[in-house]
């Protein structure tokens, strides 16, 4: 005998789950922009985070672009934050693109944290709370609440 109830259940269920399902979600990360510092940045998901990291065996937020730099034959124009902050130019969150550079506030509101953007709605960062590189949704709630500025560096990419 069919259960209606357990197929009325199931129904809602995926229903629901449906709805929560962002309409922009895109597993490849994929950017109309093509972006060297990007699709490289993507090949560091999952790598550990290890504070002062800048290779392969482990990064920290800065790090992790010295790294994917390093990897593609860029010569990082700086180490720690602070000075990848003073690079470039500053755009809109509604400008960012593949390549981009993002900053973060903390929980005291001092600039701390950064990212690699992988296209107008995802970011890579070495995540401290996870121990590892993660994808981070760049319009969330907690994302934009502590955003801080965006950066277009140009990097010279040989």
């Amino acid at each position: 005998m069919i259960n209606i109830r357990k197929i009325i259940y199931s129904a809602a269920i995926l229903t629901v789950g449906a709805l929560y399902q962002p309409a922009y979600a895109d597993p490849n990360f994929a950017s109309l922009d093509y972006n060297p510092v990007a699709e490289q940045a993507k090949e560091f998901i999952g790598t550990r985070y290890q504070w002062g990291g800048m290779d392969r065996s482990g990064v920290d937020c800065s790090g992790l672009l010295v790294a994917v730099l390093n990897e593609i034959g860029v010569k990082p124009p700086a180490r720690v934050l602070a000075d990848f902050r003073k690079l470039g130019r500053v755009i809109q969150v509604d400008e960012v693109r593949a390549g981009d550079v993002l900053f973060f506030y903390n929980k005291t509101g001092e600039v701390k944290h950064m990212g690699i953007a992988l296209n107008d709605q995802y970011f890579v960062h070495a995540n401290g709370l996870s121990q590892k590189v993660t994808v981070g949704i760049l319009h969330g709630p907690n994302t934009l609440r502590r955003f801080a500025e965006a950066r277009r560096i140009d990097f010279k990419v040989n």
